[in-house]
């Protein structure tokens, strides 16, 4: 979930959908965010039960989890296999079409989920003088859900500036997963995550997820399958989750 700004617009474009005519609903805006959706794998790789966030509005929840249990992974291969669970991170987007209102849904990645929604903190020197940049950190997510950097780079191609990283590792060390499961038992990842820092007029923003550009990206082309065009494949973040998703099933 991406704030509760998004919950409470979500809110707003239902509500207005139950009280105006069909005319005004050809004059709303697409509306999307980003849910995470617990999934039971079983052992042919289907999904036996999926289980939206219970905040979202009932008909976004239904598209949602009905959109999860589509879904079909390719299962561990070591040992024997009796179940799994994986998080499955789904863009969902409500568009208007004609008079009408679309809900569609875009797999983006799966792997064990984050407990809560926290950003680095912005370095003071370099808010001050108005520095930023992007960078990419890769976590080793042990089994107990306790995170640890692996590896940092400034995908700017210089040198990492220490204040950055070291924000970084602070957050990383702070961050807790609820891990995914193979027959019952949790299992260690490796996460690949996107981090960018920006400045926004005299405000600092919060480093971001994921980059900025693949995320508006994703969030228009979901919006457009809604209103009828495809979309592209997603491209996963979980670097070796034990659940690979199988295309196209």
């Amino acid at each position: 979930m991406k704030s509760r700004r998004n919950l409470l617009a979500w809110g707003a474009v239902l509500a207005m959908t139950v009280a105006a005519n069909a005319n005004a609903a050809s004059e709303l805006q697409p509306v999307a965010l980003t849910t995470t959706v617990r999934v039971e794998v079983g052992t042919d790789g289907l999904v036996t039960d999926a289980v939206a966030d219970g905040k979202l509005p009932p008909v976004l929840l239904q598209a949602v989890a009905r959109d999860a249990r589509a879904l079909r992974f390719q299962i561990p291969k070591d040992g024997a296999f009796s179940s799994g669970v994986t998080f499955v991170q789904m863009r969902v987007c409500l568009a208007p079409v004609g008079q009408d209102l679309s809900v569609a849904t875009q797999y983006l990645s799966n792997g064990p989920r984050r407990q809560m929604e926290t950003t680095p903190r912005y370095p003071i020197d370099a808010a001050r003088r108005g520095k930023g940049g992007d960078f990419k950190v890769v976590m080793q997510v042990a089994a107990d859900g306790a995170a640890t950097v692996e590896s940092i780079s400034n995908l700017d191609g210089g040198e990492m500036p220490a204040a950055f990283a070291g924000s970084i590792r602070e957050w990383v060390a702070s961050l807790r997963y609820e891990p995914e499961l193979v027959s019952g038992q949790p299992v260690a990842t490796r996460v690949e995550m996107p981090l960018e820092f920006r400045m926004l007029g005299k405000q600092t923003s919060l480093a971001a997820e994921l980059d900025r550009q693949k995320q508006e990206a994703a969030m228009s082309s979901v919006c457009q399958r809604a209103m009828g065009d495809r979309a592209p494949a997603p491209v996963p973040v979980a670097l070796d989750s034990p659940f690979v998703l199988v295309p196209g099933a």
